[in-house]
């Protein structure tokens, strides 16, 4: 899938790095895109991501608050 980067925030804690992408597909949707990067002791990288597309987000960052807000923030 051909996409175009809109807005990327990254950081890092130790020997983990966490990328957060907004993208745009050829076709014009947009979609979330997490990975997180962690660095083997021989140098390379193991990476896991996650896609949310458009239709989803809406969801995602209402039960991503909700967690937050029966969790951390209680």
């Amino acid at each position: 899938m051909k996409s175009k980067t809109i807005y990327s925030e990254s950081f890092s804690n130790g020997e983990r790095y966490f990328f957060i992408d907004m993208k745009r597909t050829s076709k014009g949707h947009l979609f979330l895109k997490i990975t997180r990067s962690d660095r083997s002791v021989d140098g390379s990288y193991n990476r896991t991501s996650i896609v949310i597309f458009e239709e989803d987000l809406e969801f995602f960052i209402t039960s991503l608050s909700s967690v937050f807000h029966h969790t951390i923030l209680s």
